[in-house]
C-alpha cells in the first residue's frame, strides 16, 4: 500500500509538472522545428522563428523542466549550427552529463563540445562528472567522456585526469583505448611534461592490428615528437622498427587492411610517413632504416587516385626531410616531376610548394624541370602561379637569369593583378642585382618591367631605374633618347586613366638629367618640340587630377607635375635660348599660383633662376649629377637589400639624392636651391628662408 501510494504521489507530481510545461506552450520535436525552420523564405522569418522557440526553451529551462531538456537542447545545436545564440543553454549541458541515463549524456556531452570552448569557465563544473563517468563500468559511458576529453578541455582538468587516461590505454576494448589515445594526445598537446605518462604505452598502441587504434596510437607518438623533442631518442628505439613493421605488414595484406581509391590503409600510411619524418630528421642511422621502406612506397603506390597521391605527398615530404643518400633525394625529384605533369591544381600546388626544398641541395635537378615551371607560371590558377614564381626565383643563377627575367616580363602582360605584378617586380630587380650579365641588359630589364607593370611597380624600383643610369655614363644619351620618344613624345590617350603615368615620370626624370645628350641645337630633339610634349603632360595631369577622384591616381599625377616642371627648367638651363627660355617662365606663370605647395614653390624658385641675372647659379645648380656608383650606394645604404625591401626609405634617399620631392612628407622639400653653397639666395628670395610657407613665395617679385 505504501509502494502504491508513493509511485501515484511521483505519479501525480510528474502529471503536474508536464501540465505546467504544457500550460502556454507544446513543446515541439526536433523534427518539427527543423521542417518550420526550412518553410522559411527570409532570414527575417528564421530569426522571429528562433527567437519565439529559444524563448520557450529559455522559460522551461527556468522551471527546472527534465522532461523535454534532452529535446531542447538538441534545438539549441540546430540553432547554433545556423548562426545563432545559443550560450544560455550550456549549464542545461552539463545537468546531462550529470544525468544517470545514457541517451542524456549522449546530448551532454555533445552540446559540451558544440557549445562549450576551451576557454569557458563553465568547463571546470564538469571535471568531477567526467571522472565519476570515466570510471563508470558500461564502456560505452567511458567512451563519452574519453571523446569530450579529447576535444574541449582546459589544463586544469587533463591535469586531474590523465592518470586515469593512462589507464584507459591499457583497456581491452578497442573503441576505449582508441579513445584514451586521442584523449593522451590532447593532454599532450596542452601539458607536454605529461608525455612521461604516456611513452611507454606507445610500443603496445603501435602492434595493435585495428586500423582505428593504430591511427590513435601513431597521432599520441607524433604529438610527443612534437611536443616534447627530449623524448625523440626513447621513440626512436621503440618505435623505429614498429613503423617499418606496419608498411610491411600493409603491402602484404598479413590482416585485414581497408583499401581505398586501390591504395590500402592510406591514413595509416599517411600518419607512419609522418612519424618516420619526425623520427628521422637529423638522424642517419634511422634515417636508413626508413629507406627501403620508403622506396617500397614510391613504387608500390598506385597514384590514379586522389588516396595514392597524397599517400606519395607524405612519401616525398619525408624522403626530403631525412638525411639519405643521393638516389633517394633523386626519386623525391622524380616524384615531384610526376607531380607536375597532372592535370589536377591542387598536385602541381604541392609539388611546387615541396620544389622549393629542394633547390637547397639540387638546384642543377631542380633546373631542369625549368620549362615545366615557367608552363605553371602561365596556369589559370593563381596560387599556382605564385608558388611557380616562386620556386623559379629561388633557382635563379648566371646562366639561366636572362630566361627567368624574360618569363617574368611576360607573367606582368598576363596578370594584370597588384600584388603579383608587385611581387614579380621585386623578383626581377633582386635577380637582376645578383645576376645581371650587363649593365645595358639590367636597366633595359627594369624598363620593360615598369613599361608592363607601371603604378604596380614599387617606387623604390622605380628609383632604382634612375640611380643605375646615373651610374653608366655610357647608357645615359641611349636609354634618355629611348625613354623620350617611348614615354614623353608621343600624345597621351584618350582615356588618361590607362596612360602609363609611373613610365612617363621616370622617363621625365631621366630625359630632364640625361636629355642634353639627345634635345637641342643639332641633337635629334629640339627643346621646342620637348616644351611642347611636356607642356601637354602637365596640361593632361591638371585636367586628370581635378575631374579625377581616385586619391592614388591623384598622388602619381603631383608627382609627374613636378617632376615635368623639374625636366624643363633643367633642359632648359642647358640647352635653350633666351627666347625659350622666356617660353619656359611662361608656363610656369601660371603655376606661381597653384594650390599645391610644392609645385608653387617650385615655380616661384625656378621663375626666379630663369632670369638672364641668375646665369651662373643657375648653370652650377642644374649641372649633370657626378655618376653615381649604385654598388656601392646600394651596399651602404641598404637600398633594394632582401628582395627590394630597403631597411632605410630607399625613395627619400633617391629623393636627396637627386633633390626630387616626396609626397610622403606634410611639409615641402627641400628646394634645389639648397643644392648649392652659393652666396646671395636670401637675397634672391627676397629675404625669404627656404622654410618660407608657400604664401609667403608666392608674393616673390616676377
Amino acid at each position: 500500500a505504501e509502494e502504491r501510494a508513493l509511485v501515484k504521489k511521483l505519479f501525480k507530481k510528474t502529471k503536474e509538472t508536464l501540465n505546467k510545461a504544457k500550460r502556454s506552450y507544446v513543446c515541439k520535436s526536433l523534427k518539427d522545428v527543423i521542417r518550420g525552420f526550412r518553410e522559411c523564405k527570409t532570414v527575417a522569418e528564421e530569426r522571429a522563428l528562433v527567437k519565439k522557440e529559444s524563448a520557450h526553451i529559455r522559460d522551461l529551462f527556468k522551471e527546472g523542466d527534465t522532461a523535454f531538456r534532452r529535446r531542447n537542447v538538441l534545438k539549441l545545436l540546430f540553432f547554433h549550427m545556423n548562426g545563432h545564440p545559443t550560450d544560455f543553454g550550456q549549464i542545461e549541458c552539463l545537468k546531462l552529463c550529470a544525468s544517470h541515463k545514457y541517451m542524456d549524456k549522449r546530448v551532454g556531452y555533445l552540446g559540451m563540445l558544440v557549445l562549450l570552448t576551451d576557454s569557458e569557465d563553465t568547463l571546470t563544473l564538469i571535471t568531477n562528472c567526467l571522472k565519476l563517468d570515466l570510471e563508470n563500468n558500461d564502456p560505452t559511458i567511458v567512451a563519452l567522456a574519453l571523446t569530450a576529453l579529447g576535444d574541449v578541455t582546459s589544463p586544469e582538468m587533463l591535469r586531474d585526469l590523465e592518470g586515469v587516461i593512462q589507464k584507459h590505454l591499457t583497456s581491452k576494448i578497442s573503441f576505449v583505448v582508441k579513445k584514451a589515445a586521442l584523449a593522451a594526445t590532447q593532454v599532450v598537446r596542452k601539458l607536454p611534461d605529461s608525455a612521461e605518462l604516456f611513452i611507454g604505452k606507445v610500443p603496445n598502441l603501435l602492434e595493435h592490428r585495428e586500423s582505428a587504434v593504430l591511427l590513435s596510437g601513431l597521432a599520441l607518438a607524433t604529438e610527443i615528437g612534437v611536443q616534447a623533442p627530449n623524448f625523440l631518442p626513447q621513440l626512436r628505439r621503440n618505435c623505429a622498427s614498429s613503423l617499418v613493421k606496419i608498411m610491411k605488414n600493409i603491402f602484404s595484406h598479413s590482416y585485414d587492411t581497408v583499401v581505398i581509391g586501390g591504395v590500402p590503409e592510406p591514413f595509416v600510411q599517411g600518419r607512419v610517413l609522418i612519424l618516420m619524418r619526425i623520427l628521422g630528421e637529423g638522424d642517419s642511422q634511422v634515417s636508413e632504416k626508413f629507406g627501403e621502406t620508403l622506396a617500397l612506397v614510391a613504387s608500390s603506390t598506385d597514384t590514379a587516385k586522389g588516396a595514392g597521391n597524397a599517400v606519395l605527398y607524405e612519401c616525398v615530404k619525408t624522403l626530403i626531410a631525412l638525411p639519405l643518400d643521393s638516389s633517394m633525394k633523386n626519386l623525391a625529384l622524380r616524384l615531384l616531376e610526376n607531380f607536375l605533369e597532372t592535370k589536377e591544381p591542387n598536385i602541381r600546388y604541392v609539388a611546387l610548394q615541396e620544389l622549393k626544398k629542394v633547390v637547397a641541395y639540387d638546384i642543377i635537378g631542380v633546373q631542369a624541370l625549368q620549362s615545366t615551371i615557367f608552363d605553371c607560371m602561365k596556369e589559370e590558377d593563381v596560387s599556382i602561379c605564385r608558388r611557380a614564381v616562386d620556386v623559379a626565383f629561388t633557382m635563379t643563377n648566371q646562366r639561366n637569369v636572362q630566361d627567368l627575367a624574360k618569363e617574368l616580363i611576360m607573367f606582368l602582360d598576363k596578370r594584370p593583378d597588384p600584388d603579383l605584378q608587385e611581387d614579380a617586380c621585386r623578383k626581377i630587380c633582386t635577380i637582376c642585382n645578383a645576376f645581371s650579365p650587363s649593365s645595358d641588359w639590367h636597366v633595359r630589364t627594369m624598363i620593360d618591367a615598369l613599361r608592363r607593370a607601371d603604378r604596380n611597380m614599387p617606387e623604390d624600383l622605380c628609383m632604382s631605374i634612375v640611380s643605375l643610369v646615373s651610374g653608366e655614363p655610357s647608357l645615359q644619351e641611349k636609354i634618355a633618347s629611348e625613354i623620350y620618344v617611348e614615354a614623353i613624345a608621343p600624345e597621351l590617350p584618350i582615356d588618361l586613366r590607362k596612360a602609363r603615368w609611373r613610365l612617363i615620370r621616370i622617363a621625365l626624370i631621366l630625359v630632364g638629367e640625361h636629355g642634353h645628350y639627345v634635345i637641342g641645337s643639332g641633337k635629334p630633339f629640339s627643346f621646342p618640340t620637348a616644351l611642347s610634349s611636356m607642356s601637354q603632360i602637365l596640361n593632361a595631369c591638371a585636367n586628370l587630377y581635378f575631374d579625377d577622384e581616385n586619391e592614388e591616381l591623384q598622388v602619381e599625377i603631383e608627382r609627374v607635375r613636378e617632376n615635368a616642371l623639374t625636366a624643363m627648367v633643367t633642359m632648359a638651363a642647358r640647352v635653350a635660348t633666351d627666347t625659350e627660355m622666356l617660353e619656359l617662365r611662361n608656363i610656369l606663370e601660371e603655376y606661381r599660383s597653384s594650390p599645391n605647395v610644392e609645385l608653387q614653390t617650385r615655380a616661384c624658385e625656378y621663375s626666379v633662376l630663369l632670369t638672364s641675372d641668375m646665369l651662373d647659379i643657375r648653370q652650377e645648380l642644374f649641372a649633370p649629377i657626378p655618376s653615381l656608383n649604385f654598388d656601392r650606394f646600394r651596399t651602404s645604404h641598404g637600398l633594394l637589400a632582401a628582395g627590394g625591401s630597403s631597411t632605410v626609405s630607399s625613395i627619400d634617399q633617391i629623393d636627396a639624392l637627386f633633390g626630387f620631392s616626396s609626397l610622403s612628407t606634410a611639409a615641402p622639400t627641400t628646394s634645389v636651391l639648397a643644392i648649392t653653397d652659393g652666396t646671395g639666395l636670401d637675397d634672391l628670395l627676397g629675404g625669404l628662408s627656404l622654410s618660407t610657407n608657400a604664401n609667403q613665395l608666392a608674393l616673390v617679385p616676377k
